[in-house]
């Protein structure tokens, strides 16, 4: 199959007819996110043509070709929805705007929408292409399985950016509210603490209780190491409530080397990480070691043990 054949089309930002349906969300820079989007491209379907490669060798014999492959889309498409509201969070940040309920409504109304349905179309024409090929007949209980799991995933991610938005409403709405430690803080995290001088006077109570609640639910969940999805799930979130940037938040020995990583990298293609997505996706291990630790130091501040990484 060659990538014409792949159901990617709805990550190629052409149709920009959704922006007069949220004329708000109109000044989305595309000179911003259309690398991203295209990196994204690029990346899917070098990972779609080594994954079909590796697949037809492995079930020469058994046939079972058609049932893997789906399989495989089925994961791929998972982590595209992820990267891909992580790139229009990352572009709307970049531009110095905040993620809003709205924004977060119409990203998944929007674009993760048009994603699902543009990759359901495109494995169905892609099950069409393969019977034809073979002179047999379209393998419907295929299709028909790959399109109510992949109607049960879109739902859970219309669940997901719901909740996103919902929880992103509260935030908001506290910080309108009051300007001083939140309700929610436990005992442990003080005015006081929050001011002491060095690390501990970047990190607000809030950003405490949030990062350390999010790595306390990733531990609990496994009870092993966090993995790298779950850590560019947190980082996703993290972006979305507006804790930027990551220099700000690092402990000093780590935000010291990012900030010179920075400098390094202002004027390359790369660019410098603002958004933790970034410090994420670049998978360096100081970096990610980093994050970890933070993450793990917020938790522990929250009245019970997190799951040491």
């Amino acid at each position: 199959m060659n990538t014409s054949d792949t159901p990617d089309s709805a990550i190629t930002p052409d149709d920009r007819r959704q922006t007069d349906q949220a004329p708000r969300f109109n000044e989305v820079d595309w000179r911003l996110l259309s690398p991203r989007i295209g990196d994204l491209t690029e990346e899917m379907g070098s990972r779609i043509r080594e994954a079909k490669s590796k697949i037809e060798h492995e079930t020469t014999r058994s046939g079972e070709y058609l049932s893997r492959y789906l399989a495989f889309l089925e994961t791929l498409i998972n982590e595209l929805a992820e990267r891909l509201y992580a790139a229009y969070c990352d572009t709307w940040i970049e531009q110095n705007r905040s993620v809003s309920p709205a924004f977060i409504q119409w990203v998944r109304d929007g674009p993760i929408r048009q994603m699902f349905a543009a990759q359901q179309s495109g494995v169905e024409h892609f099950v069409a292409n393969f019977a034809r090929q073979r002179g047999e007949p379209m393998n419907q209980p295929a299709l028909k399985s790959f399109s109510l799991r992949i109607g049960q995933l879109s739902n859970r991610w219309s669940g997901k950016l719901e909740a996103d938005a919902a929880a992103c409403g509260y935030r908001l709405a506290r910080q309108v509210r009051t300007s001083t430690v939140p309700k929610e803080i436990p005992p442990s995290i003080t005015r006081s603490e929050a001011s002491k001088p060095g690390r501990a006077s970047k990190l607000s109570p809030d950003f405490v209780v949030f990062a350390g609640r999010l790595w306390q639910e990733a531990t609990l969940r496994r009870g092993i190491k966090v993995s790298h999805e779950q850590l560019l799930q947190i980082a996703t979130k993290l972006d979305g409530k507006g804790y930027l940037r990551p220099t700000r938040y690092l402990e000093d020995k780590f935000s010291k080397d990012l900030k010179l990583f920075n400098s390094y990298n202002s004027n390359s293609k790369q660019g410098p990480v603002k958004t933790w997505t970034q410090l994420v996706r670049f998978v360096d291990p100081d970096h990610c070691r980093g994050m970890r630790r933070l993450l793990s130091r917020c938790a522990s501040k929250l009245g019970r043990p997190a799951v040491r990484n």
